[in-house]
């Protein structure tokens, strides 16, 4: 009885792995873009106009010139990795629009090729190997 449960468990895992790519399994379909040098009171519209959400979060970094460590607000936004986004970026009487081309990351297509060329088709329909470097929203 166990031996058909882990039987089942691992031709299960097996097939969800084969028939659907790495990426789309383990990164899901937004990525996490930082926003670089962004101003407290930054907003990120969509060409369309609609706002996005923009999440902050702290982290602590060694400084080599002053020999200690420094917490740093870091801004972000969720895109959808399938496609290029037009954003617009305001803060206080400042606006800024700019282009943003998704790049492929290459560990999801070693991943996808070692595990089949039909993950790999998947994740490239669903754009989910791609991911977006870092937006400077200096302005």
């Amino acid at each position: 009885m166990i031996k058909k449960i882990v039987l089942y468990f691992v031709s299960l895992t097996f097939i969800v792995l084969t028939f659907s790519g790495c990426a789309t399994v383990f990164s899901g379909y937004e990525d996490r873009v930082d926003l670089v040098n962004a101003p407290d009171n930054i907003k990120v519209y969509s060409i369309d106009g609609v706002e996005l959400p923009v999440s902050s979060r702290t982290e602590t970094k060694y400084s080599i010139v002053s020999h200690s460590f420094g917490v740093k607000e870091i801004k972000s936004i969720n895109l959808r990795p399938n496609e290029k986004h037009i954003l617009r970026l305001k803060a206080d009487d400042k606006e800024k629009l700019i282009e943003v081309y998704p790049k492929i990351l290459g560990t999801w297509l070693i991943l996808d090729l070692i595990t089949g060329i039909f993950p790999a088709f998947i994740d490239a329909y669903t754009g989910n190997w791609n991911y977006f470097p870092s937006i400077n929203a200096e302005f």
